[in-house]
């Protein structure tokens, strides 16, 4: 039975990696969504500022 892990040990090693896998996809959805916000608001402003009128 050398390599194997108690049933206790094993159950709160599950939880635990669990937890911290959901916790940095929330970090990571996060982050993405700051980005996309932060780019919806910097990308009109830099287009109005650099678009060519004719005339």
């Amino acid at each position: 039975m050398a390599g194997q892990l108690p049933p206790d040990l094993a159950a709160g090693l599950t939880d635990v990696t669990r937890s911290a896998f959901l916790d940095g996809l929330g970090g990571a959805a996060a982050t993405g969504a700051g980005v996309l916000a932060l780019a919806a608001i910097v990308c009109p402003l830099l287009l109005r500022r650099t678009s060519v009128h004719p005339g």
